[in-house]
């Protein structure tokens, strides 16, 4: 299977799936870094990770932009 069939299909995937990657503020932790220099940070688990990065020879990373950061509570006026 070509790769980019390979990529395409793992990105449907997510997709796809219930409650996955469309939801907004969800954190993946794991990324794929592949030979082309593209990667995808859409993995929940390293494991998740290696089953998608070992058939092309990718490298599984964690995610560089880290967890996201809780929001600041707005500030009150000085009175």
């Amino acid at each position: 299977m070509p790769r980019s069939m390979l990529i395409a299909a793992v990105v449907a995937a997510g997709v796809l799936m219930p409650g996955g990657a469309k939801a907004e503020g969800s954190y993946w932790p794991w990324c794929v870094d592949y030979r082309d220099s593209s990667y995808n940070c859409g993995f929940a688990s390293f494991e998740q990770c290696l089953q998608t990065a070992l058939p092309v020879r990718g490298l599984c990373r964690e995610n560089p932009l880290g967890p996201p950061r809780p929001a600041k509570s707005p500030r009150r006026p000085a009175r």
